[in-house]
């Protein structure tokens, strides 16, 4: 891994070169080198510890090229309408579980998809709730094709994968 620039941040993500905004902001990139964005202060302003450290967070967005996303998620809804109707109706097996037995945040996700396309809402929830949200984004990008990037506050992607996450863990009987 090649260190550029400032050191690393208490989180592990590595500051990158200044954004507009004042000398003491930097702009920060997560540990695969994907833009986090939002400006971060990294002069000593008096703030430290872990409540500057969560604060800082709740202000960092993450930016999806949302291009790719588009086409997997009208697939994904092709094939929430068109697997149950193959001989056998084939789901896809989380590889986590079936190494660890240990469900993965997104266990449930095709069943929870195939169950509301076709109208079994309750079904759906009990599988994964995040189903409805998949399948609403889903629709919401094809729907939308001039959308290039989002930006998504990363406070909201760990909340919504620590949910997904407890909730399988609570569905599998681990909590």
């Amino acid at each position: 891994m090649e260190l550029v620039g400032p050191p690393f941040d208490r989180s592990g993500a590595r500051a990158g070169p200044a954004t507009p905004g004042g000398p003491d902001t930097t702009q920060v990139h997560g540990p695969a080198g994907i833009p986090l964005h939002g400006s971060v202060a990294t002069g000593d302003h008096g703030t430290t510890g872990a409540g500057h450290t969560i604060a800082r967070a709740a202000r960092t967005t993450v930016g999806i090229d949302v291009a790719g996303l588009r086409y997997l998620g009208g697939a994904m809804v092709v094939l929430g309408v068109g697997l149950p109707l193959l001989p056998h109706n084939p789901g896809l097996p989380c590889p986590l579980r079936t190494v660890t037995g240990v469900p993965c945040p997104l266990c449930g996700m095709t069943t929870a998809v195939k169950a509301l396309l076709h109208a079994h809402v309750h079904d759906s929830v009990a599988a994964n709730p995040f189903g409805i949200v998949a399948v609403l984004l889903a629709v919401v990008l094809v729907l939308r094709p001039h959308w290039r990037r989002v930006n998504v506050p990363l406070a909201l992607v760990v909340a919504a994968g620590l949910c997904s996450w407890g909730w399988e863990l609570h569905r599998f009987g681990f909590v």
